[in-house]
């Protein structure tokens, strides 16, 4: 287990490092590039972003 310290490290890096400015679609973990051996689907991936922003939008209103 990470303590929420070492868990922020990651995206804080991945946020704040010029490096990455153009970088998009990676994954990363413990501040380095991974690559993982799960298979990504843009399709399953289009569905799941538009399912979450309904179920926001039925949370905290149609125009969020």
């Amino acid at each position: 287990m990470k303590s929420p310290k070492q868990g922020a490290q990651t995206p804080l890096y991945c946020a704040t490092e010029p490096a990455l400015e153009n970088d998009t679609g990676l994954l990363y973990r413990d501040c380095k590039h991974y690559n993982s051996t799960v298979i990504f689907y843009d399709n399953v991936a289009s569905k799941l972003w538009d399912e979450s922003e309904n179920m926001i939008k039925g949370v905290i209103g149609k125009d969020a």
